[in-house]
């Protein structure tokens, strides 16, 4: 899927300029493992062991910022303090167009996967 682009409500206002131009793209297996480094923290369980525990929210929303990437004109990016910012339907609208990415990728690969069965349909099975 190419780059979703769509217009937030409230946008993120910084200086006197409010950016509401959003472009969301896929992530990458990269994106995915730094995100999950940087939500996981060491905790100590209730046996005095330590172990990492990750949010799955922080999880989510760590995804979801370095999803973007393009708002207005600002550097990505997006700082987690900008992030932090942006309004609750502004968020709801970020959320609802990274559900329409995360789909469009599952139907593709559900697509591969008939292709795949359809071409193996002529192999003799073991």
């Amino acid at each position: 899927m190419a780059n979703l682009k769509f217009t937030l409500e409230d946008g993120l206002k910084v200086g006197d300029q409010i950016h509401k131009e959003v472009e969301l793209r896929e992530l990458t297996a990269g994106d995915m493992l730094d995100a999950e480094s940087e939500v996981e923290e060491l905790v100590m369980t209730e046996n005095g062991a330590v172990t990492y525990k990750t949010s799955p929210v922080k999880l989510a929303h760590e995804l979801l910022r370095r999803s973007i990437a393009k708002l207005g004109s600002l550097p990505m990016p997006l700082s987690q303090a900008e992030f932090r910012l942006l309004t609750r339907t502004d968020l709801i609208i970020l959320q609802t167009n990274a559900r329409k990415i995360d789909q469009a990728m599952v139907e593709k690969i559900a697509e591969r996967g008939r292709r795949n069965q359809a071409a193996s349909g002529d192999l003799p099975s073991a």
